[in-house]
């Protein structure tokens, strides 16, 4: 990627912000970033480290992308507990959810389901994001779900609603 940046620039194209998608948790859908693994098929952390350093002196910008809103990978190693760790419908259940069809727009059972995550969840995994991300020396972040989906939780240990996730992202944009 740094080489072609560098071409871009050395070309003419400059002040472009490139908004990396799938370099972390196990790609585009990613497990929760309540921590930050690079892929090792696009180089690593340390090639990562160093795409962002040779990159500082040029115009353009990197920023990460990540969901911090879903969990789409269901692995107890990696820290994500569904009973715990979903946000649940009113009637209770597990928020589960399915792709739809592009063909018949219904659920679509066969592809990959995921979760959403609960409220706490959300917040802690966007402030890890945003910590790790400023570690590596990004120019920012960017959140792939944050301001697309706003939803409420019903879960009675931790209820919450449409307006608290709202004022929680909009808390989340600004920091």
């Amino acid at each position: 990627w740094d080489r072609l940046i560098e071409l871009l620039e050395d070309s003419g194209i400059k002040d472009v912000n490139y908004k990396l998608t799938g370099y972390i948790n196990e790609g585009i859908r990613s497990t929760m970033l309540n921590k930050v693994k690079f892929i090792s098929q696009m180089g690593g952390k340390s090639d990562f480290k160093k795409m962002v350093k040779s990159l500082k002196d040029l115009s353009s910008k990197i920023y990460l992308d990540g969901s911090v809103q879903f969990q789409y990978r269901t692995n107890l190693f990696e820290g994500f507990f569904s009973y715990r760790d979903a946000a649940r419908f009113v009637s209770d259940e597990l928020c589960k959810l399915y792709e739809y069809s592009d063909i018949w727009y219904g659920q679509d059972k066969d592809k990959d389901y995921y979760y959403l995550l609960n409220q706490t969840l959300r917040e802690k995994c966007a402030d890890v994001f945003a910590n790790k991300s400023v570690k590596y020396g990004v120019d920012g972040v960017s959140y792939e779900d944050i301001g697309n989906i706003v939803s409420s939780d019903f879960n009675k240990r931790h209820l919450t609603t449409r307006g608290a996730s709202k004022n929680s992202q909009i808390q989340k944009l600004k920091e």
